[in-house]
C-alpha cells in the first residue's frame, strides 16, 4: 500500500494538472475555430454544376447539352449515362 499524498505533492500534481488541461482545450478551441472558417468557406463556394453525358463505342465522352431533348432521351435510354461535376471534372458511372 502506498502512502497518502503530501499536500505539496499533490499541489503539484493539481497544477501540473490543470495546466495540462488548460493546454488542451485552448487547442481545442483554436480546431473548433479553424474548423469554423473552413465550414465557412466552404458554403461561401458556389454550388458544383453537374454535367451528363455518355461514352460511345469508342470511350469518347459526349456531354448531353449538345444535343436536343429528343436525342438526349434516346440515348439514356441505350447508354448508361456519365455524370460530373464541373468543380471535380471526373466522370463517373451513374444509373440512368
Amino acid at each position: 500500500m502506498s502512502a497518502p499524498l503530501s499536500p505539496e505533492r499533490e499541489a503539484t500534481i493539481r497544477e501540473r494538472l490543470g495546466s495540462t488541461l488548460a493546454a488542451r482545450m485552448s487547442d481545442v478551441r483554436v480546431l473548433l475555430a479553424e474548423l469554423d472558417r473552413l465550414r465557412a468557406e466552404l458554403a461561401a463556394l458556389p454550388a458544383p454544376v453537374v454535367e451528363q453525358g455518355f461514352r460511345d463505342e469508342f470511350g469518347t465522352v459526349h456531354p448531353l447539352t449538345h444535343f436536343p431533348a429528343e436525342t438526349v432521351a434516346l440515348v439514356l435510354k441505350t447508354n448508361p449515362a456519365i455524370q460530373r461535376t464541373v468543380r471535380i471534372s471526373e466522370w463517373t458511372e451513374v444509373t440512368s
